[in-house]
């Protein structure tokens, strides 16, 4: 029997509006629960960049992601702008002609804005 994952809600307008404020043409899957706020952005090539260019981009992510909930119109979205933001890149690749999943996940925590 499957698990009921409680609690969990994607959030498909606020990843359309991080989305346009970060200037990308593909908005992240927003996913709001448990916690955490889960950016998960497929195919940018961000398992590929220097360390320090995944870091710096996730704690921008989390700024600009952290600003556009907080102007949301809905009450529960507001409320839940100041948790930590877990910033995911999910790249699919090609080696030697097998597919391969990468992917990268930084936890930026509420208290670091």
């Amino acid at each position: 029997m499957p698990r009921f994952r409680a609690g969990v809600i994607r959030y498909a307008s606020a990843a359309k509006e991080i989305g346009l404020a970060l200037g990308l043409h593909a908005p992240p899957d927003c996913r709001i629960g448990q916690g955490r706020i889960r950016l998960t952005f497929r195919n940018v090539g961000g398992t590929r960049w220097e360390e320090a260019e995944k870091v710096d981009n996730a704690i921008r992510i989390a700024e600009i992601a952290r600003m556009v909930l907080s102007n949301d119109a809905r009450r529960i979205v507001r409320r839940r702008a100041h948790r930590a933001i877990v910033v995911i890149y999910e790249d699919m690749m090609l080696v030697r002609g097998c597919e391969v999943m990468g992917k990268w996940e930084c936890v930026v925590p509420a208290r670091f804005a």
